[in-house]
């Protein structure tokens, strides 16, 4: 599947910096303009980006006392956002009006009268920060203004904030209105809080009592999301998902919550062997039928037995191309009948049987022997039919799974919990929650500030471990059965051209990239199979040689100039920068051939290979994860003809011929023989050029434990426990297996 690093949304979280010659001239809210609202926790939208500018740096006035907490009359409203960990009182008169987008703020108040008025903004700065600093941001937009006046500015104490900063200044309106504003700066850990005041400067805003109250209530507090108690719980940081319906998933960032939630007839253990899940299963003689005993202790998370109808129906969804699923005909094409189904021919999968309740029979087209290892993926997994055709709105937003664990809440690109399912069929989980942060510029100063309890640590910030050894012993760290490599685009020129692909492939220098960009912690890869996956000796591969002179020969022979050669887009994924690979390669490609590259982001708030088929350049770069342990997982879906994840459109049909055959030979070395042909032939073809297999870092606290990867670097969380409190005692001395 595509990788979980191809979809990461890096997400950024965006705040509006206070830019006060900006918001004087907005209207005042009013008792008219706006109705009254409850206060409500506000789901995100679309990210934006700040960037911090220096600025000189601040004296304090003076540092005064704590502002004196006032008495606050019991029919004050509270405001409290538990995600975002902040508390704020108000006077239950005044009107509270609700942001409409992500970067409004958290709360609009003002009195009925219109002033003064409030605002309570929130951010996550790209690097941890104090209010001072954050103060000085903003003050080089303020100083510039030659309407606005700074009063004062000093800092301050906030209830439950590591620092806080005030600045008190005047400003002339449009209407020549003099308008007092207080910006109170408040900084907890990663997040950062404004509140902002606006008053008439009529109205004394310091003596204010109400103003007085507001501020003296303003308090910083721990998240706690959606008010849940985080004893027996792990937090991380995570992408959100694209999707949670298992026949649409096709990204390893989706699969982190769906393997959680949905479960199928067979599962993948820790040594990355079939095991039973909901099922049994016996195999005919002939190696193309599989009855499958469903186990009568699995539920769906409403408390309905899962039944083979229920199988029957999910299957046939999957394959159903009204579903739309991009992930069905490679996963259960092997099935008598989904082709048929898939085209539109059938509404049912012919090789689909019900013996029983609790029996079903699965007929294939052709003995395969890898097929219990496709079974294992989510296009797979039973979904409850009523809960999917009584929605209106996506019903994959609120699923009926059966996995170990139930999703409770999910706020999109803010915040996921998953709680535990007490009558699962299998291992219970020993944790109560799980909880997904799907916020904040930097996981890494997250961690350190304990706000979250598991963070994976890119290649970039492996430095990490220099500056902070004691994370050494939090570290753990694992073998993905994954490849990254460049991908040509086949089917036009000059990459229609195999001695064209030679050449570029030989003008690269790959043990560069591992060595610049990889720091060398991570295997060169000389072709596509995950060596995990395959036992053959890799000496059988033709050697890939750096040769830049050979290289230009070739491109010479063919073209007599670089201006002949047809322009060369290289794609990848990307926000803003192109990555440090892209810019290597565009440099080797340069030096050695002459040749200039234009690099082309995709935005990572889209799903990279869809984008990537309609914008696809020449070059681009490619990460795959495995999905299940065998090389067809690599070898035909991503380059035999006409396959949906074929990007460079590769075509060979002795290629073609070697996997298939290989599909119906049931003796594992003689495949792996095939394989390994069909694997030589690409690198002999220079269908793509290989970059490397991958490794995966994450620090995990103390007091985790069985954080344990299975084999295809996925978490089972229902093994995950805390040190201190193992609430579940069940094989409480066994981790994921």
């Amino acid at each position: 599947m595509l990788s979980a690093q191809q979809n990461n949304s890096f997400y950024k979280i965006g705040f509006l910096v206070i830019a006060v010659f900006l918001i004087i001239y907005a209207p005042a809210c009013t008792a008219e303009e706006e109705p009254t609202k409850a206060h409500t926790v506000t789901p995100l939208s679309s990210p934006a980006d700040t960037k911090s500018v220096p600025a000189k740096p601040l004296v304090p006035t003076k540092i005064p006392p704590a502002v004196p907490t006032k008495t606050v009359a019991d029919s004050w409203q509270k405001y409290e956002n538990t995600t975002w960990g902040v508390t704020l009182r108000f006077p239950s008169n005044w009107i509270s009006i609700d942001p409409q987008s992500f970067d409004s703020p958290l709360i609009n108040l003002s009195s009925p009268n219109g002033f003064p008025q409030v605002q309570l903004y929130k951010e996550i700065p790209p690097t941890l920060t104090t209010a001072t600093q954050l103060a000085q941001r903003d003050l080089i937009t303020i100083q510039d203004e030659s309407s606005t006046t700074i009063i004062s500015q000093n800092q301050i104490q906030v209830d439950g904030a590591s620092t806080a900063y005030q600045i008190q200044l005047q400003a002339t309106d449009n209407n020549q209105q003099i308008i007092n504003f207080c910006l109170i700066y408040a900084t907890r850990g990663t997040h950062a809080f404004t509140l902002w005041i606006k008053s008439l400067a009529d109205e004394d805003i310091v003596n204010n009592d109400v103003i007085d109250n507001i501020i003296a209530n303003f308090v910083i507090n721990h998240p706690r999301p959606f008010d849940d108690p985080t004893a027996n719980t792990i937090t991380l940081w995570a992408t959100s998902p694209l999707t949670l319906d298992p026949a649409l998933s096709g990204d390893a960032g989706s699969h982190r919550y769906i393997q959680q939630i949905f479960s199928g007839l067979v599962r993948l253990n820790h040594n990355l062997e079939v095991v039973p899940d909901i099922a049994t299963w016996n195999i005919s003689n002939d190696k193309t039928t599989y009855t499958f005993h469903l186990t009568k202790e699995a539920t769906f998370h409403n408390g309905r037995k899962v039944t083979a109808d229920d199988f029957i129906y999910s299957l046939n969804r999957a394959a159903n191309p009204r579903t739309g699923s991009t992930t069905a005909l490679d996963f259960l094409g092997d099935i008598a009948g989904v082709q048929q189904v898939f085209n539109g021919e059938s509404e049912q999968i012919s090789g689909l049987t019900k013996i029983d309740a609790h029996t079903l029979q699965i007929r294939l087209v052709a003995p395969t022997p890898y097929f219990l290892q496709k079974m294992t993926y989510p296009a797979a997994f039973v979904v409850d039919k009523k809960t999917v055709e009584s929605s209106k709105s996506p019903w994959w937003l609120k699923p009926m799974g059966t996995g170990p664990f139930q999703l409770q809440k999910w706020t999109a690109n803010e915040i996921l919990v998953l709680a535990k399912y007490n009558d699962y069929y299998g291992y219970k989980a020993n944790l109560d929650k799980v909880v997904f942060r799907m916020y904040g510029e930097n996981p890494i100063d997250m961690y350190k500030q304990d706000e979250i309890d598991v963070v994976n640590v890119g290649f970039d910030m492996l430095s990490i471990f220099d500056s902070h050894p004691n994370f050494r012993q939090e570290l753990v760290q694992f073998t993905k059965p994954s490849t990254w490599y460049i991908g040509f685009d086949t089917t036009k020129p000059p990459f229609n051209d195999p001695l064209i692909r030679n050449a570029f492939l030989m003008a690269i220098d790959r043990e560069r990239i591992i060595e610049s960009v990889f720091d060398d912690r991570v295997p060169l890869a000389n072709g596509l199979i995950p060596p995990q996956f395959l036992s053959n000796d890799e000496s059988l591969l033709p050697k890939i040689d750096f040769n830049p002179e050979k290289a230009r020969r070739i491109i010479t022979e063919k073209y007599a100039s670089p201006e002949e050669f047809p322009a060369i887009i290289y794609t990848e994924r990307g926000y803003l920068e192109p990555s440090k690979l892209a810019l290597i390669v565009a440099e080797e490609i340069k030096r050695n051939l002459n040749i200039e590259i234009e690099i082309k982001l995709i935005p990572s708030s889209q799903l990279y290979w869809n984008e990537l088929k309609t914008v696809k350049g020449n070059l681009f770069s490619y990460g795959w994860l495995a999905d299940y342990p065998d090389p067809q997982n690599f070898l035909d879906l991503l380059f035999y003809t006409g396959r949906e994840n074929n990007g460079g459109e590769y075509s060979n049909p002795f290629f073609d011929s070697l996997i298939d055959q290989a599909a119906t030979t049931e003796n594992r070395n003689a495949r792996n023989n095939l394989y390994r042909q069909a694997e030589a032939l690409l690198i002999k073809d220079a269908a793509f050029i290989p970059i490397r297999f991958d490794n995966a870092y994450h620090l995990v606290k103390h007091h985790i434990d069985c954080y344990n990867p299975d084999g295809l670097g996925y978490i089972h969380f229902n093994y995950v426990r805390l040190k201190e409190s193992v609430l579940n005692l069940q094989k409480a001395t066994s981790c994921f297996k």
